[in-house]
């Protein structure tokens, strides 16, 4: 269920949480007296009270940072990026392409994660695709190395200053978004510099200096960035800090791109909490992301040298005179390591994407669809709240699937008024059951999305769900209470069946059952063509209903007629309201025509 899931802000209370230690640790902890810790042979102190409220606290910038940068760029894509995807997916190439654009340009693979799961569940992309789309989201991810890679603490305060003048002075929604770009990437040049200032004197602790040595060792370093990663379910973070330490020159290249691959495997971690009380679709998805992940360490194991020398070839250290060892480390392995990153996830793209087909077999295999499950919630990702174009689309089609509810409900009355087979009654119980745990879930996410800041076509959006899921309620209420009310009184009365009934059960019924399944195509594809045809049965609706009222609606051959006659009537008017709430659901598709004018010449005519 939605409560289950896990939060979709983790990067927020990570970073209060940064805070809050940095702050206790300067209550608790002197700032003034030297460390026991001392380098002798340089005669430094190592004042570990202000490293730590200096790491904390600058990985706290940097972490809040990339997520109001993040907030900004998904607020300005986000409602583009859903129809970027089921667009631009119809093969394995496309789908890596548009997975990398779509995480480069929302900053956020969990977001694109959401929108493959809610896709492929509904059939709009084969799991083959979304091997692609996981593929290409893990080289956009890269962009995130390549931001903190440069060098631009000069221009951060101005960039910070820039940002907050643009949020509370500016008026329109774009410039809001642009400000929390601009904003939020400026303190996470803040957080980098302030990270990279507290392990400064690490440079000259001995002890420190033979701990990276030994991080060159590729599964130490590897086994430390996934732990970490894992811990803070931030990828961010990690990436952060090794480029921190690399910017100090304490960190080599080597133990730099083990560190990473660590974080790439760390970060599976988060995909799998985040399919906690999820669907198979959900999870088969996460598993693509963990054997891509995972495989793709197993390759370059062996080749981090390589990986280092490669990355070095084409971004040297510079040529300046007088620079110290640490110095030209300093000045070069941040960008080498961004730029290895690039390397490691591209080229794993590039190996593996022939082999999509395979990881889909393989993951099919492993998690294979389980047919008659119970029902659980589907689409309604805690995730996709950050961006409110998304999480919208999620209600939809977790909507349209309460309608596929209403569906087996309404396939169920023949069998309730025409074979009297009472089984049934329990069976559509069960389905009102289900269809009221999926309402009070849907109510409870559309009231989350509602908290969120709507644009006006948002809110537009929000009306229609509101809307389509109102009336799919209502007609399982009909089917549920009236139908079932009228089956038992005709068991009740020992009704017979007649001809009348067995009219409506094969005319009425399907035409009501086939305006009812246009009804929810149109919810979940929002296409007009859909609404049209619900609109367009009403001649064929009300003319059956009227034929069989013509032909036996007058005809008693005593007054015992009377009280089938009543079963009649009510059935009839039960199907209609069930078409009527059909119709309601396509006018949130196609606007209801307005009434005429009173004074309009037809009328006047009249």
């Amino acid at each position: 269920m939605l409560s289950r899931t896990p939060a979709p802000r983790i990067i927020r209370p990570i970073a209060l949480g940064l805070v809050a230690l940095a702050i206790l640790g300067s209550l608790l902890l002197p700032t003034h007296a030297a460390d026991p810790l001392s380098n002798e042979a340089s005669g430094s102190e190592l004042n570990l009270t202000m490293m730590l409220i200096q790491l904390l606290g600058g990985l706290a910038l940097f972490l809040f940072g990339m997520e109001m940068m993040g907030d900004g760029l998904k607020a300005a894509a986000g409602s583009k990026m859903k129809d970027i995807l089921a667009r631009f997916t119809t093969n394995r190439v496309k789908a890596a392409i548009t997975g990398s654009v779509v995480t480069a340009l929302i900053q956020s693979s969990s977001i694109t994660t959401v929108l493959v799961v809610g896709f492929v569940s509904a059939g709009l992309m084969s799991l083959t695709q979304s091997v692609g789309v996981i593929m290409g989201a893990n080289v956009g991810t890269t962009i995130t190395a390549q931001i903190v890679a440069f060098k631009v603490e000069e221009a951060a305060l101005a960039m910070v200053a820039v940002g907050f003048a643009m949020i509370f002075i500016g008026k329109r929604d774009r410039i809001h978004q642009i400000g929390r770009i601009i904003m939020g990437l400026g303190l996470v040049f803040v957080g980098m510099d302030v990270m990279s200032d507290g392990m400064a004197p690490l440079r000259t602790y001995e002890p420190f200096i033979e701990l990276m040595a030994q991080m060159q060792q590729p599964a130490l370093g590897i086994v430390i960035g996934a732990l970490f990663t894992a811990l803070v379910q931030s990828s961010s973070a990690t990436t952060g800090i090794v480029i921190a330490l690399a910017s100090q020159g304490i960190l080599p290249l080597s133990a730099g791109i083990a560190l990473i691959f660590g974080a790439n495997i760390g970060t599976c971690v988060t995909a799998m909490l985040a399919t906690l009380g999820k669907g198979r679709e959900a999870k088969q998805v996460a598993f693509v992301h963990v054997v891509f992940n995972v495989i793709g360490v197993l390759i370059w194991l062996r080749f981090i040298p390589d990986l280092a020398s490669f990355v070095e070839s084409f971004s040297p250290p510079p040529e300046q005179e007088g620079l110290s060892q640490h110095e030209l480390f300093a000045a070069s392995v941040p960008r080498q390591v961004a730029n290895a990153h690039a390397v490691f996830n591209i080229c794993n793209t590039l190996l593996l994407l022939p082999f999509a087909g395979l990881i889909a077999r393989l993951t099919q295999r492993v998690l294979p669809r389980k047919e008659g499950e119970l029902l659980t919630i589907k689409y309604l990702d805690k995730h996709a709240l950050d961006v409110p174009s998304l999480a919208l689309h999620s209600a939809r089609l977790e909507v349209a699937r309460l309608g596929d509810r209403a569906l087996r409900m309404l396939d169920g009355i023949p069998a309730l008024i025409v074979k009297r087979d009472q089984s049934v009654f329990a069976c559509i119980a069960r389905q009102q059951e289900q269809v009221q745990t999926l309402d009070r879930e849907i109510a409870n996410y559309m009231a989350h999305i509602q908290c969120g800041d709507l644009s006006q076509e948002e809110a537009a959006e929000y009306q229609s769900i509101m809307l389509a899921n109102s009336s799919l309620v209502a007609i399982c209420n009909i089917i549920a209470d009236d139908t079932v009310e009228i089956a038992r009184r005709s068991i009740y009365d020992k009704l017979r069946t007649s001809q009348t009934i067995t009219e409506l059960a094969e005319h009425l019924i399907p035409a009501v059952r086939d305006a009812l399944s246009n009804a929810v195509l149109c919810v979940r594809s929002k296409d007009p063509a859909d609404a049209e045809l619900v609109l367009a049965a009403n001649h064929h609706v009300k003319h059956i209903a009227n034929e069989c009222f013509r032909s036996h609606g007058h005809r008693f051959e005593s007054p015992a007629d009377l009280p089938l006659f009543r079963l009649k009537t009510n059935l009839v008017d039960a199907l209609r309201r069930i078409y009527s709430h059909s119709k309601k659901i396509a006018y949130t598709v196609i606007p209801a025509p307005e009434p005429k004018d009173a004074s309009s010449p037809s009328i006047a005519k009249r």
